[in-house]
């Protein structure tokens, strides 16, 4: 096991939101988090992650910053209205 599975593997919360509206991009990425021991939420829009975040508030966030419906930086905001140590990287 390598250093960062280990790391991974010894997170008390997997849970991880995967925000971005390039399909073949989410799909991809989100296989690839979960083959390292994410539990991933897809959503490919702004509506979709909010209503994700109803459900859950995830530990770990990858948000796209141009969406069709708005911006990442909405999700951001929702995620740290409702889990303020949840850790966010944004892609653009």
């Amino acid at each position: 096991m390598s250093d960062l599975e280990a790391a991974i593997a010894g997170l008390p919360d997997k849970s991880l939101l995967l925000l971005d509206d390039d399909g073949p991009l989410r799909t991809r990425l989100g296989r690839a988090l979960e083959s390292r021991g994410f539990v991933v939420t897809l959503a490919e829009g702004v509506a979709q992650a909010l209503a994700a975040l109803k459900i859950s508030a995830p530990a770990f966030a990858v948000l796209d910053m141009r969406l069709e419906d708005g911006t990442g930086l909405k999700v951001v905001e929702a995620i740290r209205e409702i889990r303020p140590d949840s850790r966010v990287i944004m892609l653009t």
